[in-house]
């Protein structure tokens, strides 16, 4: 756990479905000027509470809590577990709404492409449309984008395992949270593929 100096606030960043820390890399330097950073690590829970305590419990005292896509939506679950500890609270590029018409069905098809082919051949498919079309062919954006699923994926679909769909330990068990999650948002992210 990391212990913020005195009492000022410890900036808590929360990287999207499918990456990591690399995805604030250029932020962070400037955000290490204002305060500490941590940037959680999201990869390994099964729920958007499970992720909200796990970055809960990975610092103390008071958070500046900047959430990206998927992250925003645990940093919502961070604000409904421990409000007195959020001074202030970012979402950047997420979704707010309920789960829409036939939203489980495309992140099913995710899903079943992941256990079929592998993460990355789902990365091929769900990364292009969250990224502004112009740059879309940038190899140095989408590189490592893509990229991210290797740095320490334990998913079943890459690794050949047997397990229940939504459930295969990181990466793609994000496309099938837990319908009990009691979280605030209801879904991870609007897959964009149909």
């Amino acid at each position: 756990m990391v212990q913020p100096m005195s009492n000022a606030p410890t900036i808590l960043l929360l990287p999207g479905l499918l990456c990591d820390a690399s995805v604030w890399k250029v932020q962070r330097p400037a955000l290490e000027t204002l305060a500490p950073v941590v940037v959680a690590d999201l990869s390994r829970q099964s729920s958007l509470v499970e992720m909200a305590q796990s970055a809960l419990e990975s610092v103390s005292g008071p958070l500046i809590v900047i959430g990206h896509s998927m992250g925003a939506r645990v940093a919502m679950e961070i604000w409904r577990l421990a409000p007195a500890r959020v001074v202030k609270l970012a979402l950047l590029g997420t979704g707010v709404h309920p789960v829409q018409p036939g939203e489980a069905e495309r992140r099913q098809k995710l899903v079943d492409l992941a256990y079929r082919e592998g993460m990355a051949a789902l990365a091929e498919v769900w990364l292009p449309p969250l990224v502004d079309a112009r740059r879309v062919g940038e190899e140095s954006l989408m590189a490592p984008l893509r990229n991210a699923r290797d740095r320490g994926s334990t998913c079943a679909a890459d690794q050949g395992a047997d397990r229940s769909p939504g459930r295969c330990g990181a990466g793609c068990h994000h496309f099938m949270p837990d319908a009990g999650d009691g979280g605030t948002a209801g879904s991870m992210e609007s897959a964009g593929a149909a």
